[in-house]
């Protein structure tokens, strides 16, 4: 999958935010996993014309998410 970290934060409370740019191709599929692993991530598009997605995790889930985005540069 092709997608490129563009900003990675923590905020106040801990949670990871993470603004990430896809290629268009990948974007429903990627999404749609994010989408399954329900409770872990929190995500919106943040601006449709660049495939811009912010994605917000827990930081219980922090090593949970970095291996599943690992493994998903990866695929």
């Amino acid at each position: 999958m092709n997608f490129q970290i563009q900003e990675r934060k923590i905020l106040a409370d801990k949670t990871i935010d993470l603004i990430i740019q896809i290629n268009p191709k990948d974007q429903i599929l990627f999404c749609f996993i994010l989408e399954a692993w329900e409770g872990v991530f929190n995500y919106t598009t943040i601006d449709k014309k660049n495939y811009l997605i912010n994605i917000r995790i827990a930081e219980d889930f922090s090593v949970e998410a970095d291996n599943l985005l690992t493994y998903l540069q990866s695929y």
